[in-house]
């Protein structure tokens, strides 16, 4: 999956490290965990800092969660957070079964 983000385009940072910018990649019992620490702009005014935080914060949620869709990764979000699970195929929900419906 790594692979896959760093084609995509993203440059991802150590997992130890929670503090520097970035996205980062950790392992979990279900699968991998994707997050990201977004930068801080110290010379905006809260307010303002904190709702553009909030923005760029859903449009990386949502580019990742497109890259890693379109690759066949099952993923679950946490709209309140800047996390990704990304469940292991042993993990991920069985696909439904196709039932060709009879001609009416």
């Amino acid at each position: 999956m790594r692979h896959v983000l760093r084609l995509a385009g993203y440059d991802l940072v150590r997992e130890a490290d929670g503090e520097t910018p970035g996205i980062r990649v950790s392992r979990i019992p279900v699968g991998a965990l994707v997050s990201w620490t977004p930068l801080s702009s110290p010379s905006a005014p809260a307010g303002t800092a904190q709702a553009v935080s909030e923005s760029t914060g859903s449009a990386v949620q949502a580019a990742l969660e497109i890259v890693l869709l379109q690759h066949g990764y099952t993923i679950w979000t946490d709209p309140a957070g800047n996390n990704i699970v990304v469940l292991s195929p042993s993990q991920s929900p069985p696909l439904p079964l196709l039932r060709e419906m009879p001609d009416e």
